[in-house]
């Protein structure tokens, strides 16, 4: 190993130690939740260390109280439950690290990963029990492999992005959408460039994960089935009207995402994204349709399909926008190393 690749890992263990010491000071008296979802999980992961409810009872579909497990066991209270978070933010980094050697980017990984994790959106979600920030790490690593995937003829990196995403919708059925955007356009660059057999491969290792998922579900969890899918995430409750505009396709509802990636990341960096669209230069003559299965596009694929995706959606919260961070972090970055003058 290099003096180099020694220094970012040195860096990224700096990173995550100042994070948890912080993240420690933070959350050690928390003694409860403020809201109901974080408390569902918290709840049934007690009820699984103490015996009062079977594994599948759970309401929700999500196998996130099973990884709230480990550190209840540890101590049973809402401050150890948090530290759940802080393995995800080992994952992130991880993924953060992974990522950006797979994009080539020539910035340390350390600093992206630093951006990624002060961002207001990610920091209030590690601070409490949402299944997003898990969310973000996960959809993370599977986009590594992603990468991996299209670019080797090797099978590992197909079963691991597999199964990756075999555990992503089990942990939160909205896993999938920050893969659709993605999965078309690469696809409509396969067929461009007359790749049919990728192409099938490509809807197999997603669609195969997605109904084994769902199986799973219906099979092991059929509470959760049938109160959680059927009831498209609790959404046709009454209550869910009070989450954002719940006019499906109103201004207010179209463009609700899209407003909250400026507020939750920042006004002052979001600017930096416009860049990003126009560096490197792009012609757009010399654009062709093989190539939206380039890595870049993929990025922005990334980041728009949630935004759009969720417009239907009675509720609408910023936490959605989780796993969003990370491309829109790495894509300001892509746009400050194509500036021709390092100072600006």
């Amino acid at each position: 190993m290099t003096k180099g690749h020694w220094l970012v890992w040195a860096g990224l263990f700096c990173l995550l130690l100042v994070f948890a010491i912080d993240f420690h000071f933070d959350i050690r008296h928390r003694d409860t939740f403020s809201w109901m979802d974080p408390q569902q999980y918290y709840g049934f992961a007690v009820s699984l260390l103490e015996g009062t409810r079977p594994y599948n009872d759970f309401e929700v579909a999500s196998i996130f109280p099973f990884f709230v497990y480990p550190a209840v066991a540890i101590d049973n209270s809402v401050a150890a439950a948090l530290w759940t978070n802080f393995v995800f933010a080992l994952i992130l980094v991880i993924g953060i690290h992974l990522l950006s050697a797979e994009l080539a980017l020539k910035t340390p990984s350390p600093w992206i990963a630093v951006v990624v994790l002060c961002s207001p959106l990610l920091i209030g979600l590690s601070r409490s029990l949402y299944v997003e920030f898990s969310l973000s790490a996960l959809v993370t690593l599977c986009f590594v492999f992603w990468l991996k995937m299209l670019r080797s003829e090797q099978l590992w990196p197909w079963l691991v992005f597999g199964s990756l995403f075999y555990v992503g919708v089990l942990t939160k059925m909205t896993f999938p959408l920050f893969f659709f955007l993605p999965a078309v356009l690469y696809g409509i660059g396969l067929l461009a460039r007359g790749e049919v057999k990728t192409m099938i491969s490509l809807a197999l290792v997603l669609v195969i994960p997605l109904l084994a998922a769902v199986g799973t579900v219906w099979i092991f969890f059929p509470r959760a089935f049938f109160n959680y899918y059927l009831s498209f995430a609790n959404t046709t409750i009454p209550i869910s009207y009070l989450f954002g505009p719940h006019e499906p396709f109103s201004i207010e509802s179209c463009t609700y995402y899209f407003i909250e990636v400026g507020k939750s990341l920042l006004w002052l960096v979001t600017p930096l994204l416009v860049l990003a669209i126009f560096l490197p230069k792009w012609s757009l003559r010399a654009l062709k349709i093989g190539d939206l299965a380039a890595p870049r596009v993929l990025l922005w694929a990334w980041l728009i399909s949630p935004l759009i995706l969720l417009v239907p959606q009675v509720v609408k919260e910023p936490r959605h926008l989780g796993p969003c961070v990370v491309p829109v972090v790495i894509l300001i970055f892509m746009a400050i190393e194509s500036l021709s003058s390092a100072w600006l």
